[in-house]
């Protein structure tokens, strides 16, 4: 089956192609999206697990580990989910790559992808705090960064510019194929935690490895598959 088409596609094409790629992917990235969702909890978790230890979460030991380990958490998780990317990438092309020459690929580009990746968080949390739709603006403007970076092989700021290229006159049509699925994730991830507040842990820790493992190589599959079709939007204005 061809995961990416030749010509543009309707947003429902589009929904039905993510969702063949996903299916197709999903053999070989459920395990990152454990480590994903673990290292999310783990994240989230250690105020809780503080507050057991010393008796309150607030205390100056709580908040310096909290803020270690969200740094290592998303150094983490940049370097997994650019993973992630690229072996749902080699699937949809029908690429066999080793999980070593993936990893030689993501180091040689890991650093650009931190780079832009904080940057565009910078940009999303001044627009969040603009109304929260001007965030929601960017990210979808911004959505190709990642793509751009690790199979077009550009610098930083290309790939923010080339990002707000494609997604420029197509703005509902990426905001209606991939931001439906942050909306779940959002929700899904709200109630989970809601209802695990007072629970043990660990039950933090298998509800958000459960989320993550379902919602990331789907969010991708989509990002890919739109990826492909603006690529061929852009083509075609030439």
């Amino acid at each position: 089956m061809t995961f990416f088409s030749k010509h543009p596609a309707t947003i429902k094409d589009n929904w039905i192609a993510s969702w063949h790629l996903y299916r197709k992917a999903f053999s070989q990235t459920w395990l990152l999206g454990i480590i994903i969702g673990v290292l999310l909890a783990i994240s989230t978790s250690v105020p809780m697990v503080f507050n057991k230890i010393y008796g309150s979460a607030d205390s100056t030991a709580a908040k310096v580990a909290s803020f270690v380990l969200s740094i290592v958490v998303v150094l983490f998780m940049v370097y997994l989910t650019a993973l992630m990317l690229y072996k749902i990438y080699n699937v949809g092309h029908k690429q066999h790559m080793s999980w070593r020459e993936l990893r030689k690929i993501i180091n040689g580009k890991y650093m650009r992808i931190f780079t832009a990746m904080l940057i565009m968080f910078a940009i999303y949390f001044i627009g969040m705090i603009l109304l929260v739709f001007p965030g929601i603006f960017a990210f979808v403007l911004l959505s190709m960064v990642e793509p751009l970076i690790l199979f077009g092989n550009q610098k930083v700021w290309a790939a923010l510019k080339g990002s707000l290229k494609l997604v420029w006159g197509n703005w509902w049509r990426t905001f209606a194929v991939i931001f439906p699925l942050v909306i779940v994730n959002f929700w899904v991830g709200y109630i989970a935690s809601s209802s695990t507040l007072n629970q043990n842990w660990y039950f933090m820790i298998c509800g958000n490895a459960i989320i993550a493992t379902i919602f990331y190589p789907l969010f991708y599959s989509c990002v890919l598959v739109m990826f492909n079709d603006l690529k061929l939007r852009k083509d075609l204005t030439k």
